[in-house]
C-alpha cells in the first residue's frame, strides 16, 4: 500500500529503526511552527485560532455527509453502523474500549479541560459548560459515524466486499480506508484536500490544549520568573517536543506510535484518573466540591446527589473495574497482527510508569519533607486550605450585586 510503502517506508520491525523520513520531518517542523505562532501569546492568541479550528471541522463533516449519502452503497454502511450487537455488551473488552475512547474524545485526564477552565471567571457557570461540552462531544462522535460509514459503504459496494471486511479502526481508518474510498469519488482531489485539512485542524486543536497545559503548569509554578517570558517557554516546549517526535517518523515510527498508544494512552491514563477521582471525591471531599460548584454558579445543580455519588463511588468503581480488567487481560502490543518483542513491551511499560510514578513519588516526597509527626504530616497534606479561592472568591450573587451597583451608579451619573 502507498501509505506503508511510500509515506512511512515501514521497516520489518521496531528493532530496525532505519532512517528518518525527511518529508515527514519537514511536515512535523511546519506543524510545530504553526502551533508556536498560534500559542506564543498564550490563551489570547490560541483562543482566537480555536474559533476557526473548532468550527471548521463541523462544516467539513456536513459537506462530506451530504456527499456520502449521494454515493451508491451508502445505506449499507449506515446500516452496519447503526445495527446493534447486544451480545457484545457482555464482553468486558467493549466496556474497556469505550472507556478509553471517551477519555481520548473528551481529553479526560490530559489536563487540557482543567487548564482551559482555569481562565474562566470564578462565577462562570461551570456546571452548564460541563454538560454542554460532554453532550456536544458525544453528539459529534455519533454524527461523524454517519460521515465515515456512508463512505465505507460506498467502498464496500464498489469492491464487492462486505462492510465488515472493509471497516477498520485506528490509524488505518483515517489514513488508509477512508482515503481509498475518497479516491474513488468524482473530483477525488478536492475531497481529499477537504478531508485531510479537517484532520490537520483537529490535530492542531488538540495540540493547542496540550501545549497550553504544559506552559500554564510551568508558568503557574514559577509566575514571577516565567510569566513575562511565556513566549520563550512556548518556543522551548515546541522545540523539545519536535525532537521527541522524531522517533515517530523513522521507518519504525509506526511501531513506536502503536507502542505509545497501547501503553501511554491506556493503563497509565486510567491510573492517573483514579488518583484524580480519589483526590477530588475523598481527599478534598465530594460534598465540599458540590458546595463549591453551588457557590460558583449561584444555585444547587439538578441531580445534586447523583453527581456526589459519581464523584465518590461510581466513577471510581468504573475506573477500577476497567483498569483491573485491562491489566488482567493484557496482551503484548501488536502491529499488523504480529506481536512486538518483549524488550519493546518493556519500553512501553517504562514509558507508562514515567507518568504514573509522579503522583505517589511527590506524595512520598511531601511526607518526608513536611514538619511534624507522620500523622500530623498526613493530616496537613490531605486537609484542604481554608483560603483555597484566594482573590477569586466572588460568588454569583456578589457578582450580580456588583452589576446592580454599577448600573445604579451609571443611572445616577
Amino acid at each position: 500500500m502507498a501509505y506503508t510503502r511510500e509515506v512511512l517506508d515501514i521497516s520489518s520491525g521496531i528493532g530496525e529503526a532505519g532512517g528518518i523520513r525527511w518529508h515527514l520531518a519537514l511536515c512535523l517542523l511546519l506543524a510545530w511552527i504553526v502551533i508556536y505562532f498560534c500559542i506564543f501569546k498564550g490563551i489570547k492568541s490560541s483562543g482566537k485560532v480555536v474559533y476557526f479550528s473548532a468550527t471548521f471541522p463541523y462544516v467539513v463533516l456536513i459537506i462530506l455527509l451530504i456527499r456520502g449519502v449521494t454515493l451508491p452503497g451508502h445505506i449499507d454502511g449506515i446500516n452496519f453502523y447503526l445495527r446493534a450487537r447486544w451480545e457484545r455488551l457482555s464482553d468486558a473488552n467493549v466496556w474497556a474500549s469505550a472507556t478509553t475512547q471517551i477519555f481520548f474524545s473528551l481529553s479526560v485526564g490530559f489536563g487540557g479541560l482543567i487548564t482551559m477552565a482555569s481562565y474562566n471567571k470564578f462565577y462562570n457557570n461551570c456546571f452548564r459548560d460541563s454538560l454542554t461540552v460532554s453532550l456536544i462531544n458525544c453528539g459529534t462522535s455519533f454524527f461523524a459515524g454517519f460521515v465515515i460509514f456512508s463512505v465505507v459503504g460506498f467502498m464496500a459496494k464498489t469492491s464487492g466486499r462486505d462492510v465488515e471486511k472493509v471497516a477498520d479502526q485506528g490509524v488505518s481508518l483515517a489514513f488508509i480506508v477512508y482515503p481509498a474510498a475518497v479516491a474513488q469519488m468524482p473530483v477525488s482531489q478536492l475531497w481529499s484536500i477537504v478531508f485531510f485539512f479537517m484532520l490537520i485542524t483537529l490535530g492542531m486543536d488538540s495540540q493547542f490544549a496540550f501545549m497550553e497545559t504544559i506552559i500554564t503548569a510551568a508558568v503557574d509554578e514559577y509566575p514571577k520568573v516565567l510569566r513575562a517570558k511565556k513566549w520563550l517557554i512556548s518556543l522551548l516546549g515546541c522545540i523539545i517536543l519536535y525532537f521527541l517526535g522524531l522517533p515517530c517518523i523513522t521507518q519504525a515510527g509506526a511501531y513506536v506510535v502503536q507502542l505509545m498508544d497501547d501503553h501511554v494512552g491506556g493503563i497509565s491514563l486510567l491510573v492517573l484518573c483514579i488518583f484524580e477521582v480519589i483526590a477530588c471525591g475523598w481527599g478534598y471531599g465530594a460534598f465540599r466540591l458540590a458546595k463549591d460548584v453551588e457557590k460558583m454558579i449561584g444555585y444547587k445543580p439538578f441531580l445534586y446527589y447523583w453527581w456526589i455519588a459519581c464523584w465518590k463511588v461510581l466513577s471510581l468503581a468504573t475506573l477500577l473495574f476497567v483498569t483491573v480488567f485491562k491489566i488482567v487481560g493484557y496482551t503484548p502490543s501488536k502491529f499488523g497482527g504480529k506481536a512486538m518483542p518483549d524488550w519493546a513491551d518493556g519500553v512501553g511499560w517504562f514509558m507508562a510508569c514515567c507518568s504514573m510514578v509522579c503522583i505517589p513519588g511527590v506524595a512520598i516526597y511531601k511526607m518526608f519533607t513536611t514538619d511534624g509527626s507522620w500523622s500530623e504530616r498526613f493530616r496537613v497534606l490531605t486537609t484542604p486550605r481554608e483560603d483555597k479561592f484566594g482573590d477569586l472568591q466572588v460568588s454569583y450573587i456578589e457578582n450580580e450585586l456588583r452589576k446592580d451597583t454599577g448600573n445604579a451608579m451609571e443611572q445616577t451619573v
